[in-house]
């Protein structure tokens, strides 16, 4: 007996019915890329701060972990619909 297609000719995709979708390789690259970018602007900013008030690196390391947590903020954001 053959199985019925979902209505409006839309597959239900390799997952199966009722699985999430999987990320392509576009959807990594940009989380990689979004990652590196507030990592890296949270490092270039606390640098920048540093050198002007001439407290390094304090700022170096406050920028910094402000960097990761956006980062990790947006791992987490991003990979919520594939949960």
């Amino acid at each position: 007996m053959a199985r019925a297609r979902p209505a409006g000719g839309e597959s239900s995709g390799p997952q199966g019915p009722g699985q999430p979708p999987s990320p392509g390789l576009f959807d990594l690259l940009a989380l990689g890329l979004t990652m590196a970018l507030l990592v890296g602007g949270g490092l270039g900013i606390g640098l920048l701060v540093d050198d002007w008030l001439g407290s390094s690196p304090i700022a170096t390391f406050c920028g910094l972990g402000l960097g990761v947590v956006f980062a990790g903020l947006a791992l987490w954001d991003r990979s919520r619909r594939y949960l």
